[in-house]
């Protein structure tokens, strides 16, 4: 009698728990990179991917739906009270008002458009908030289950095979499974093999049937809303257009009376603003009268007692003083004084007084947009030109000597450019550069006629041009941001040059290496002589555009200065005495407390070192 023979090995041959822990052990390792995974079709994770994004655009959809929903519900119990208000309010207004009848009406169609508003929140909340609540709880779910299914497989999967490649390999080793070992594995793997597919399968399914849901179920209710909305809109419009006849009344009647209530404040205002504006102008006029004195004893010790803030405070006080016309006859009257003060005609205007102060600040202010015109574009070519290699030094000290003529050259040529610039702009100079080089010539030739160019010259040169040669990167605005050693040294050079020229000075044995410039002064002094007689030639008109106008120092200028001067007083009595001004004090004094503390900011430091 034959042997009965074994069944064949089925899916529990390899035990439930023998199982369990290969799916785990194989879990870890492809956590940690040790074991491979089966590759996930990229069409599948762009599907799901899609699938997260649409259940977060609805979570979205629902928060904003039921914040509408509330913010309805809100506004419609603020309708209903705010119609009930209206309806008291027009019972008590007289009948023969221009309110009482558009006001009912209002009311009426206030009630209607809350019915529609009403209709259309249910719709909406059921088209919207119901419609997605439902298809995430129904299709992204199912679609969310579907692929947490496949994982699974996939991972019973994974493990299958990695057993059977185990067995495989033993099949090399002195140790060799068995050939039913070996088959049960093979098997497991051919089920798990077969049962992940098929979930994949249904993962699929689901995922893209929740997308092509998407594109009809989702856009159906989409509709359903949109075509709530135009219902909506559409009744409330034809509602709302029964009020067109009391709005056109209540806008002409309100039209009417604007009219009238801005006839009248405009001309209270108007008046007001007059008598502010009188006022104002006048109390500070004896400030800018006692800082226009002659010796400019108030300018000077608001200046020096200024700290860092001596250069913003010297230009406020140029913009008051221009927006008075008084800057011009007071840099005359410096210069004037300057002249007949002087004894050599070297020196004038060497010093630092306040009327040298004035002018050069004055003339920098009022030739910000003349200097960058003028010089600007040349001081871009001596930057280009030294990015490209050329160099500007002469002395044989500081440079090989083999190069002192090439970069003599440069030196020559370019002050000569610079110089040409200068002249041609004549056209474009500020008329008060003119009427002061003029008044600066007509004083000095009285004492030292044979100073009229270099006096103006000194003027234009020393005081205007040389300095933003020299400096480019101090200017305001900089004429260049940034400035190396280089370039530096480059316009120190021509900027001596220049004021060499207009000084009509050589130059000698303190810098020998210039000498071979002297030819240049010489053959350009007609030249620039000629420019200087041109800029110092009497002027017919001499009214020109001031730096600040009259409004902004009255409204601006002084009271800042006013304020400064009340912060500094303490220090402008002492820098009055020690120049020997002491007269000037009480007037000071008696002005600042008829002025009285309006306007006025007061450091509260200073206040109590006051009181001490």
């Amino acid at each position: 009698m034959s042997a009965k023979p074994k069944p064949a090995p089925t899916n529990m041959s390899w035990g439930g728990i023998d199982k369990g822990l290969n799916i785990f052990k194989t879990s870890l390792l492809q956590k940690v990179g040790r074991q491979d995974r089966k590759e996930v079709p990229q069409e599948f994770l762009q599907q799901t991917e899609r699938v997260k994004q649409l259940k977060k655009l609805l979570v979205k959809l629902i928060e904003e739906g039921k914040h509408f929903v509330k913010t309805t519900q809100g506004l419609s119990e603020s309708n209903i009270q705010f119609g009930q208000s209206l309806k008291e309010w027009s019972e008590k207004l007289p009948q023969n008002d221009v309110l009482a009848p558009a006001v009912a009406k209002f009311n009426e169609v206030q009630a209607e458009l809350e019915k529609y508003r009403s209709d259309f929140k249910e719709q909406f909340f059921s088209t919207i908030v119901l419609f997605s609540e439902k298809f995430i709880a129904g299709e992204i779910t199912e679609a969310k289950e579907a692929k947490k299914a496949w994982a699974r497989s996939r991972l019973e999967h994974d493990a299958a095979k990695a057993k059977m490649d185990g067995m495989v390999k033993q099949t090399q080793t002195s140790k060799p499974p068995s050939p039913m070992d070996l088959f049960v594995a093979q098997t497991h793997y051919a089920l798990a093999r077969k049962k992940e597919a098929q979930r994949f399968e249904i993962a699929m399914d689901k995922v893209g049937d929740t997308l092509w849901k998407r594109d009809f179920d989702v856009l159906q209710e989409a509709v359903k809303c949109i075509t709530a909305l135009h219902d909506f809109v559409l009744k409330a419009y034809n509602t709302l257009y029964q009020l067109e006849e009391y709005i056109k009344q209540l806008r002409d009647h309100a039209r009417q009376r604007r009219t009238d209530f801005q006839a009248l404040r405009e001309k209270r205002l108007y008046e007001r603003k007059l008598k502010e504006q009188e006022e104002f102008a006048n109390r500070y006029s004896p400030l800018v009268e006692l800082m226009s004195a002659e010796d400019l004893a108030i300018v000077n010790a608001v200046c020096v007692t200024a700290g860092s803030e001596q250069e913003v405070i010297l230009e406020s006080l140029i913009s008051i003083l221009d927006a008075h016309k008084m800057t011009l006859p007071i840099i005359k009257q410096g210069i004037t004084n300057e002249v007949s003060k002087t004894s050599n005609a070297g020196t004038l205007f060497r010093g630092n007084t306040m009327a040298t102060k004035l002018m050069t600040a004055w003339t920098r202010m009022t030739g910000r947009a003349y200097l960058a015109n003028t010089l600007k574009p040349l001081l871009d070519q001596v930057v280009n030109r030294i990015a490209q290699g050329a160099d500007f030094e002469v002395d044989p000290a500081k440079v090989s000597p083999t190069s002192v003529a090439a970069n003599m050259d440069n030196l020559r040529e370019t002050s000569a450019q610079f110089l040409q610039a200068i002249v041609s702009s004549f056209g474009e100079c500020p008329l008060p550069f003119r009427v002061m080089a003029n008044h600066l010539r007509n004083e000095v030739v009285k004492s030292f006629p044979e100073a009229k160019h270099t006096t103006v010259g000194g003027f234009i040169f020393l005081r205007f041009f040389c300095p933003a040669i020299l400096s480019p990167d101090s200017t305001s605005p900089p004429l260049i941001t940034k400035v190396d050693n280089n370039l530096r040294r480059a316009l120190i050079l021509i900027s001596k040059t220049l004021q060499n020229l207009a000084n009509g000075l050589e130059f000698g044995i303190k810098e020998p290496f210039m000498q071979e410039l002297n030819s240049f002064i010489r053959d350009n002094k007609a030249y620039v002589e000629g420019f200087f007689d041109q800029l110092a030639a009497p002027v017919d008109n001499e009214e020109y555009q001031p730096l600040c106008s009259r409004e902004t120092a009255i409204a601006k200028e002084l009271p800042a200065l006013h304020s400064k001067i009340v912060q500094n007083l303490e220090k402008i009595a002492k820098s009055l005495s020690q120049y020997k001004q002491e007269e000037t004090i009480p007037i000071l004094a008696v002005l600042l407390a008829e002025l009285g503390e309006e306007g006025i900011t007061v450091n509260p430091d200073s206040l109590k070192k006051s009181k001490k």
